[in-house]
């Protein structure tokens, strides 16, 4: 298949690593208002045609797909362009800028002929299937708490000649670290543990450390956006899990634990350790720290190739709840903090597919259980 990959800032890298290591999906063409300035290190693209507009590629270019790899903000435009013109979509998080785009993308996927495929990359990170692995077995027991950690020192940069902090900036980001990095915290829970988040209660916050050479949040004119989240997560069984989000961290560690009724298993970045019975301790390269994340895209890359090759009505259902899902827990965990951390059910992305779905969706929030947590920063 033949596409476009739109954006050649960090993560467009990462995502062309990906292409040279597989032979389903071709990259045709770029879409980059910059120029390629990127193409320098990637041999194979350096002759590969660059356009300033989607619209001006798809009057000179026949495609099967485009891989959106933009800030946030432009990411609904893309995605309705795409897949209005049949084209199989692939889109980095977060899918949508802000809770006022819900409502177009739900609409667009639920006439669309063609994939949109979120890019969930942290799902194929190795350190991930293992502990995945680990929880399913049934010398794990009944999972009984979950426990994640992102900490970050900073915010990730943008490209020097475009705006390296645009993160920080809410009319491009929609949000901070829990709009930039809590898609990956859900899906990745879910992915590891099975459950289905039916409640959250969440705290955001600015704690203003930023490194020397980091634009501070709200200096462009904009609110500042959150540097740190914190998450519960109920389930239907009475599990509870934590998600804790910093960019305000000493350090960058990556730690997901889920505790269950005869293990626990914890991962530190590469190192995955098992306690109780029958424990054990090993390491599993995941390059965590790569930013771009490189070594995981020709994974994802073959599913998305497999997703667009099949292109039955399943297919596109599954994968769009996927894409609306990762919205809807972020709107949620949002949502939570505008009041104060009171529980807000999350709503399921499969109601909004169905025959008889509603226009928008509203939150239900149970004012008399405030969050019993506080929001400190991991330091």
């Amino acid at each position: 298949m033949r596409g476009a990959l739109i954006g050649l800032g960090t993560i467009g890298r990462g995502h062309l690593a990906g292409y040279a290591k597989q032979d389903q999906l071709e990259v045709v063409a770029f879409v980059d208002p910059i120029g390629p300035r990127a193409l320098a290190d990637h041999q194979a693209w350096r002759n590969t045609p660059c356009f300033d507009s989607l619209s001006e590629l798809l009057e000179s270019q026949s495609l099967d797909f485009i891989d959106i790899c933009t800030p946030p903000n432009t990411h609904l435009d893309y995605i309705q362009t795409g897949l209005r013109h049949g084209l199989h979509v692939l889109c980095e998080k977060p899918v949508i800028h802000s809770d006022d785009d819900f409502r177009d993308l739900r609409e667009t996927v639920s006439k669309a002929t063609s994939v949109l495929f979120p890019a969930h990359n942290y799902l194929f990170a190795p350190g991930i299937t293992r502990i995945r692995e680990v929880v399913r077995h049934p010398d794990f027991g009944e999972i009984q708490e979950i426990n994640f950690q992102t900490l970050r020192s900073r915010s990730a940069l943008g490209t020097a000649d475009w705006i390296p902090h645009w993160r920080r900036q809410l009319s491009i980001s929609g949000g901070g670290i829990l709009r930039d990095h809590g898609p990956h915290s859900f899906y990745v829970m879910r992915h590891i543990t099975g459950l289905t988040p039916q409640d959250v209660s969440c705290l955001v916050g600015n704690t203003g450390a930023v490194p020397p050479d980091c634009v501070p949040a709200g200096t462009e004119g904009e609110p500042a956006v959150e540097d740190t989240a914190v998450i519960r997560v109920r389930f239907h069984n009475g599990i509870e899990g934590r998600l804790e989000l910093t960019w305000a961290a000493n350090r960058r560690e990556t730690v997901y634990q889920v505790r269950g009724s005869r293990q626990t298993v914890t991962m530190i970045d590469d190192e995955i350790t098992v306690t109780g019975e029958s424990g054990f301790s090993e390491l599993v390269a995941s390059d965590f720290n790569d930013v771009s994340h490189s070594a995981w895209f020709v994974h994802l890359l073959r599913e998305f190739a497999a997703a667009a090759g099949t292109n039955s009505a399943q297919v596109r259902r599954v994968v769009a709840e996927r894409a609306l899902q990762e919205a809807l827990d972020v709107s949620a965990a949002y949502e939570s903090a505008r009041h104060g951390g009171l529980w807000t059910t999350v709503p399921r992305a499969a109601d909004y597919l169905s025959s008889d779905c509603p226009s928008g969706w509203s939150f239900s929030t149970e004012r008399d259980q405030p969050l019993v947590a506080s929001a400190r920063s991991a330091r």
